[in-house]
């Protein structure tokens, strides 16, 4: 029979063991500090790169070790996470937009802690290559043709297509007509004596614009001869041609061709090039041929051919034929 004193005495040793339990247990709970987790840094990529490195490595427990990661997707558009259970995973499949990732470390005690990482992902840089202009190659005409063709087919893109063309006049004398200014071919009309630039302007199917030139240069072939006969007799050996400021257009090349019968002396044709535009007043050439020497002054328009020396004017017949090729 167990009597009231033993029933005290049972009664105060289960509660001492209970309470040294708890005690027990708290203090180990107590005493264990948590770990801390390192998601990394947060991220910044740009489309068309799609995927990642998160990276938990650098997570700690100061009192143990790490035993468990859990990455886990928390706000942002749809992605893939592989490897969520591993120190470094890779996201891929990212679309535009703002991500947060979240890291949770769990150490050998059970205790855990969490970090957040958030990864901004940016739309693709605009990126176009610019087309290319091809304007054709310089062109020369000579009148009476006065109208060309200008052909921009040459030009590419290589990352689209050319939805615009332009043709302009950007130099020249005011004559001139293009048909048809937003086609990749036209035709120039009307066009007269001198020198043209014509630009073309090619624009791809994302805006962006290139230029490029054609020169075209408007000239004639002529050939006017002048016989001069005056040197028979002329024992100053000097023939003197009119003034070519007034028989030449303002801008006018030209060639000399001297044609000079002696007697029995040999003959020929000489060819000089000169340019109203370039040649000062007062310029000379020295020129020679078998036989002979001569040289040409050009002063104030005129142009005029002596023969020093050894040549002798008063053959009989004594002339010369001039014959001036402009362009």
């Amino acid at each position: 029979m167990i009597t009231r004193l033993a029933l005290v005495a049972i009664a105060t040793a289960i509660i001492i063991s209970s309470c040294r339990k708890e005690t027990s247990c708290k203090s180990c709970i107590e005493g264990n500090k948590p770990p801390v987790a390192v998601a990394g840094n947060d991220q910044v990529i740009r489309l068309p790169v799609a995927n990642i490195v998160l990276n938990g490595t650098a997570s700690y427990d100061p009192d143990g070790t790490i035993t468990t990661w859990r990455w886990t997707k928390i706000s942002g558009p749809a992605c893939q996470l592989n490897h969520a259970d591993s120190a470094i995973t890779n996201a891929d499949q990212l679309v535009q937009g703002i991500y947060q990732f979240e890291l949770q470390v769990t150490d050998d005690k059970g205790a855990s802690a969490r970090d957040t990482v958030q990864l901004n992902v940016n739309t693709a840089y605009n990126i176009n290559h610019p087309p290319i202009a091809i304007a054709g190659a310089d062109q020369v005409i000579y009148l009476p043709q006065d109208n060309i063709l200008l052909d921009g087919t040459a030009s590419t893109d290589t990352d689209g297509q050319i939805m615009k063309w332009r043709w302009k006049k950007i130099a020249g004398p005011s004559s001139s007509t293009i048909q048809n200014v937003d086609s990749s071919k036209t035709v120039v009309s009307s066009l007269v004596l001198g020198n043209y630039q014509f630009s073309l302007q090619v624009t791809d199917d994302k805006g962006v614009s290139s230029r490029d030139t054609i020169d075209v240069i408007v000239t004639r072939r002529y050939t006017d001869s002048i016989r001069v006969d005056s040197l028979y007799g002329n024992l100053s050996c000097v023939m003197k041609i009119p003034n070519l400021n007034n028989v030449l257009p303002p801008g006018a090349k030209f060639d000399v061709y001297l044609k000079y019968y002696w007697g029995t002396a040999d003959n020929g044709y000489i060819g000089s090039f000169y340019s109203l535009d370039t040649i000062p007043d007062g310029q000379t050439s020295n020129q020679s041929t078998p036989g002979y020497w001569y040289w040409y002054e050009y002063n104030n328009g005129l142009l005029t051919i002596h023969y020093p020396g050894n040549v002798d004017c008063s053959f009989t017949p004594a002339y010369h034929d001039v014959m001036i090729k402009w362009y």
